[in-house]
């Protein structure tokens, strides 16, 4: 299933908020001296808010722009690749219709050189602490790009989606770890071009993970497949994500806009 394959891709875990950050202009770069790809993945870790699933692949084009509601806690992110490197796309800014107070908020453009040659990443995080944006399914997020050598540009929105409401399992619930996980979310839309799936991670081993259900938003349930990836006994963590993807084309490159809640549930596995 194409939408299943772009879900179990879903990768980089967010941590905290680099430290210090918050007093450089959103525009100017953050740079690291050493020089690796490795450098990157550290700025890209610290690039999002806790809890955030960030930048799917499974056949979807890298160049991606995405906001994001997590438990609440807002967030925007762009990433632009050539097939060799992220590259520079010029000022990225965010708004929405209808207008925030805040009107636009210019993205931080955060930049490591991997052997010479620099790679960009886009974030709202931790420059614009308090995101102006609503999740509804009504507010359309709109990403403004003024372009570059590498990517020209444009501007295009995606309707905004809200975080699942989980219906079941109840906050709390010990559920056993030999049998598949059916999930409900109480709020289910009508629109069958959204999609929800689910997963859990062991907070006994992070690295232990059960297979992904995905499903249709209006299905209104989901199943995370614990069958065929068993997990330790002890607490974990459900996190339920409803997602929109749209796919675009700048000149002859592929770009998605997406939109994204999600949403987290204390677990205990027995």
């Amino acid at each position: 299933m194409r939408y299943l394959s772009r879900a179990i891709m879903l990768a980089t875990l967010a941590l905290s908020a680099l430290a210090g950050c918050g007093k450089r202009s959103p525009t100017s770069p953050v740079v690291s001296a050493d020089g690796g790809a490795a450098d990157f993945y550290r700025v890209w870790d610290t690039s999002f808010v806790s809890g955030a699933y960030f930048f799917s692949t499974g056949g979807d084009p890298q160049n991606q722009l995405v906001s994001m509601d997590v438990d609440g806690s807002k967030m925007v992110a762009a990433l632009f690749y050539d097939g060799t490197r992220y590259v520079d796309a010029g000022t990225v800014k965010f708004d929405q219709w209808p207008l925030i107070a805040s009107g636009v908020d210019t993205l931080a453009r955060r930049s490591v050189p991997v052997h010479g040659t620099p790679w960009y990443l886009y974030t709202s995080v931790p420059n614009i602490p308090a995101l102006d944006a609503t999740f509804d399914g009504v507010a359309r997020h709109r990403f403004r790009v003024a372009g570059s050598a590498s990517i020209g540009a444009f501007e295009d929105s995606v309707l905004s989606v809200m975080c699942p409401i989980i219906a079941a399992p109840i906050i709390g619930a010990t559920v056993p770890r030999n049998q598949n996980l059916d999930v409900s979310w109480s709020d289910a839309g009508t629109d069958t071009s959204v999609r929800v799936f689910g997963f859990v991670v062991s907070d006994v081993d992070s690295s232990i993970g059960p297979g992904i259900g995905d499903a249709r938003d209006p299905d209104g349930h989901a199943t995370v497949a614990f069958e065929y990836s068993p997990l330790p006994a002890g607490s974990a963590r459900l996190t339920l994500i409803r997602y929109r993807i749209v796919h675009r084309a700048v000149g002859a490159t592929g770009v998605i806009l997406k939109s994204e809640g999600v949403t987290h549930r204390a677990l205990t596995l027995q």
